[in-house]
């Protein structure tokens, strides 16, 4: 994977078209070859794409005394060890950028003792866990090495973990704890303040993972597991990743005669939502070929650009539609009239950022409060040929990256290369839909 201190330079290039199927996404591949590393007995995990903080992830599973292999069509077949018998590695475990599996495997051996180093080199031990690791102390474990909560660590492991209460301040520290709490006998409750992700939830409970979660009084949710329970190996097929999905869309109706097919997509909670938003703005697109996998159904999404027309979006209370309001505030852009995103509510520090990079691209774009108005240009090319500042949110990143593609000139993005972290099948989807991308070395 390329280094998150590398820039990235998106470029003008014809209009997308194909058919692609998208991965499922990190969060998911990562916890399921988590869970399957706990089994007893064979999983064969289909859909994850095989992106460099993956077969880091896979790595640091055979460590652990896991046999990991993967078929050509990017499959994994993992037999794992059972609950509480991971070996102690005789190496140090190298992460790499897989940011996604760190805090996992790290739980993992939190609540087993053993003594195990882990390491993700110099371009990503900032990347702090302090939240994480205070927590896992209460299990009795501990942690050595440089700053609190940052790596490279050394994690000396619970000699008798007992059930407690954890608070998780983010979804990757849910899972992070809810894996930890497998170790453990009794029940561990984590208490969290954003809902559950029942599709995800689930990936758990077809391993054989107890859980139960719902409300916790007032604005909280609490989920409960029962640790030291028999678990069962899994055939699963992963869901796809919503946010590659709509970022794949939305470059797609931002560039004129673009004709694209997304294959096998769930009818995920976001993305009706997202789609009404992106028709609202003139965009077409048509569901086709229903077919069951497993006992969900999915559908392939066809996507063609149109004229696109301003709107106004009012006050959006769903969190999950507000986060792709960058994306289409890049669609605005060129449409025909003034589009209005009104009320950024919790997200309206993305606001200045989002302003000033449009501005600096020749977008005639401002914020008034906490909404934004952007005067589209009527369908013709955005100027380009500006940098965008670095340590933007992934998804305002994401939005300028789009923007180059549809601008004159290149737009670059300072550290831009982060974006493989969160996005890692994206770059290779789109390449295949005709897109053009760079990273500057």
């Amino acid at each position: 994977m390329a280094s998150v201190h590398k820039n990235l330079t998106a470029r003008l290039s014809g209009p997308l078209r194909g058919a692609v199927a998208p991965p499922c996404g990190p969060l998911e591949a990562h916890l399921a070859l988590a869970l399957a590393a706990v089994t007893v007995g064979r999983s064969v995990i289909a859909g994850i794409d095989q992106s460099p903080d993956i077969q880091a992830m896979i790595a640091a599973i055979r460590s652990f005394g896991c046999r990991v292999e993967v078929n050509a069509d990017g499959d994994c077949f993992v037999d794992g060890v059972g609950v509480g018998g991971l070996a102690e590695p005789d190496c140090i475990i190298e992460l790499g950028q897989a940011g996604f599996g760190s805090p996992y495997l790290i739980a993992l051996a939190a609540s087993q003792p053993m003594t195990t180093m882990f390491n993700d080199g110099k371009e990503t031990s900032h990347v702090s866990w302090h939240g994480l690791t205070a927590a896992l102390e209460n299990y009795g474990a501990s942690f050595l090495g440089g700053q609190p909560g940052k790596r490279p660590v050394t994690v000396l492991g619970a000699t008798n973990p007992t059930p407690t209460e954890f608070v998780a301040h983010s979804r990757l520290e849910r899972f992070a704890l809810l894996l930890a709490a497998l170790n453990c006998p009794g029940e561990t409750v984590v208490s969290h303040e954003f809902a559950e992700q029942e599709c995800i939830d689930s990936i758990l409970e077809a391993f054989g993972v107890k859980l139960s979660a719902g409300p916790g009084g007032g604005t909280r949710f609490r989920s409960r597991v029962q640790g030291q329970r028999e678990t069962w190996p899994a055939k699963l097929s992963l869901p796809f990743d919503p946010a590659t999905a709509i970022l794949l869309a939305t470059t797609a109706f931002s560039r004129s005669d673009s004709d694209i097919l997304l294959e096998g997509l769930e009818i995920e909670f976001r993305m009706p939502g997202t789609f009404h938003n992106l028709r609202a703005l003139g965009a077409e697109w048509s569901v086709t070929n229903l077919t069951m996998k497993g006992q969900a159904p999915v559908h392939d999404w066809r996507l063609r650009s149109g004229p696109l027309t301003g709107v106004v979006f009012p006050p959006e209370k769903n969190q999950t539609l507000i986060e792709d309001y960058p994306q289409l505030a890049v669609l605005a852009a060129r449409a025909v009239g003034t589009t209005v995103f009104e009320d950024w509510g919790p997200r309206a520090d993305w606001l200045e950022p989002l302003v000033r990079g449009l501005q600096g691209c020749g977008v005639d774009a401002h914020a008034e409060a906490t909404s934004l108005v952007v005067v589209g240009n009527g369908g013709v090319l955005v100027p380009g040929g500006h940098t965008i500042e670095a340590g933007l949110d992934h998804r305002v990143a994401a939005a300028f990256l789009l923007l180059g593609l549809t601008s004159e000139a290149p737009v670059a993005l300072e550290e831009g290369a982060a974006l493989l972290d969160h996005y890692p099948s994206f770059f290779r989807l789109l390449e295949r839909l005709g897109g053009s991308l760079t990273v500057d070395y």
